[in-house]
């Protein structure tokens, strides 16, 4: 995705999640209807432990949550159950 390319070329660390409601592997996978919020949300919070535990030069406290169309929709799910990021961009979302 070329906005990650951007990120990446000002010096950001870029990781990218596939959290359970995107595609890439089965349609159980990717069907979570009614369930919006949940496993996918653990999901995307297991992610970033592991992206910190794994590249100890990310600063946790300077940490940043992005997404596009139904990541737009986690990132404002993302931000209303956590204060972990310091920054959020919700991209073609629900809201404004």
């Amino acid at each position: 995705m070329f906005e990650h390319q951007i990120f990446a070329s000002e010096g950001y660390a870029v990781v990218y999640a596939n959290i359970r409601g995107s595609d890439g592997y089965d349609q159980e996978f990717a069907d979570i209807r009614f369930k919006y919020g949940t496993r996918d949300y653990l999901d995307f919070m297991e992610f970033v432990d592991h992206a910190l535990d794994a590249y100890d030069w990310i600063d946790e406290t300077r940490i940043a949550v992005t997404g596009l169309s139904y990541g737009g929709f986690m990132t404002n799910w993302v931000i209303g159950h956590t204060n972990r990021f310091r920054c959020a961009l919700s991209q073609n979302s629900i809201c404004n």
